[in-house]
């Protein structure tokens, strides 16, 4: 008796119908065919459908790899001129060149931790903040702070906060842009499953390597099950406590 060996993913549906449509082509349909002519009908239809899938997902893993590039390099200027717009204005009172009060208009007391987001969130939160409150510090008269200025910071976040918002409508979408993907693949689950238990009875008096090669030209990944023998519960019971007796005691 054999188990079928199966974990569901996408890349073995695709190979074990690939191996479903070269078995027809070798076997002629008759009235003894180990496939029902509505099993036919969906292996040709499901099989189209995943060959498109699987050209598309790779397709799409170039694209999401050029743009995850992009992404990570804006993220990375975006946050370095964040970050330096406040180490300039640390290192610039350090020096005596600006007031040591001036950190107050941003939330901060001198001396201060540079912020250092993590990720997008944080990154845009941070320059939010930095944008109202030097803002607000120049509207009360405060001087135009430079290397970098306000603009340039500016200029870099919003570059990545357009690119942020791309990801964020990319992840959105169902990228699988194929005929009802989650149907095919219930569909094409349940037709392996039934070729698979007919074909179990079909190979049944064949010898196990022969009943695996044919299983094999049908895709399928097979492991014999070897039964033991059935022990009384009685004799069990008795294995157990001579196993028992046996064991050393650690203390």
């Amino acid at each position: 008796m054999e188990k079928l060996i199966y974990r569901h993913t996408d890349t073995e549906r695709l190979e074990i119908l690939r191996s479903f449509d070269g078995y027809l082509r070798e076997n002629p349909v008759g009235e003894d065919s180990l496939f029902a002519d509505y099993q036919i009908n969906t292996i040709e239809e499901n099989l189209s459908v995943f060959e498109k899938f699987r050209t598309y997902r790779e397709c799409m893993r170039k694209q999401e790899e050029e743009f995850s590039n992009k992404y990570n390099q804006l993220f990375s200027k975006a946050k370095t001129f964040v970050v330096h717009y406040y180490m300039s204005m640390h290192m610039a009172i350090e020096r005596g060149e600006l007031p040591i009060d001036l950190p107050t208009w941003y939330g901060l007391q001198y001396p201060f931790i540079i912020p250092n987001p993590r990720n997008s969130e944080e990154l845009l939160a941070e320059a939010s903040h930095l944008f109202e409150c030097d803002s607000n510090r120049v509207a009360h008269g405060g001087c135009h702070l430079s290397n970098p200025n306000i603009s340039s910071v500016k200029i870099w976040i919003e570059k990545f906060d357009e690119i942020n918002k791309e990801r964020n409508y990319r992840q959105s979408l169902n990228k699988a842009e194929v005929e009802n993907i989650d149907y095919i693949r219930d569909t094409t689950d349940k037709l392996i499953v039934e070729v698979f238990e007919a074909a179990s009875e079909r190979f049944a008096d064949l010898e196990f390597e022969e009943r695996l090669k044919r299983m094999n030209e049908l895709g399928f990944n097979i492991q014999q099950i070897v039964r033991k023998p059935r022990v009384r519960k009685q004799e069990e019971i008795a294995a157990r406590q001579k196993e028992a007796q046996l064991q050393i005691p650690l203390f």
